[in-house]
């Protein structure tokens, strides 16, 4: 009989050990989601700054290009591009908005270079940078998909860390609320003038 009891005890204390395991599985994968989603995110914007690395110095080089829209773009690339989002971003909603923020001047100075690039007087140079601008356009929802997806998997893993049952294991493992992205948030008419949107 004490056997009994002992092997019950003994299946008992490997059943919550496996659970434990379980559930912290759960949460470290559940905690990687995001940041998943994240690079994704970063992709689009990855993307837009090649294109920007494109444009700038085909822009320069055209005559008749607006230079204080050029160098508007440059300055807003320069802050767009130094700026970068760590783990600790993404706990942090003032560091993401910030960040986010960033981006969206990158994209206004781009719309007003856009609008600028009648100006130029080399149809070849103007053609290149029309060609450019249309491929920037592709970037200009900065991965709202993508953003979804990274909002849904934060709701997820938020939603777990505050089941009372695994408060201790949540507070043990030292994990924190992920931030939700809200934006950029781009309208529709802040596409570049190339696309003739």
């Amino acid at each position: 009989m004490m056997k009994f009891f002992g092997g019950l005890l003994v299946c008992g204390v490997l059943m919550a050990l496996f659970g434990v395991v379980g559930m912290q599985n759960t949460l470290v994968s559940l905690d990687s989601a995001p940041i998943s989603s994240w690079n994704q995110i970063e992709g689009h914007y990855r993307n837009r700054y090649a294109l920007v690395k494109k444009l700038v110095p085909a822009a320069e080089d055209a005559p008749g290009v607006d230079n204080l829209a050029i160098a508007g773009v440059i300055m807003a690339f320069e802050e767009a591009a130094q700026a970068e989002v760590t783990n600790d971003t993404l706990h942090d909603y003032a560091a993401l908005k910030e960040y986010e923020e960033k981006q969206v001047r990158l994209w206004k100075a781009l719309k007003v270079f856009f609008k600028s690039i009648d100006s130029i007087t080399d149809p070849k140079k103007k053609a290149f940078i029309k060609d450019i601008g249309l491929q920037l356009d592709e970037t200009a929802d900065g991965g709202a998909a993508e953003r979804w997806e990274y909002n849904r998997a934060v709701k997820r893993f938020n939603e777990a860390i505050e089941k009372p049952a695994l408060i201790p294991l949540v507070k043990y493992s030292n994990f924190r609320k992920r931030v939700r992205s809200d934006g950029p948030v781009v309208d529709p008419d802040a596409a570049p003038a190339s696309s003739g949107l």
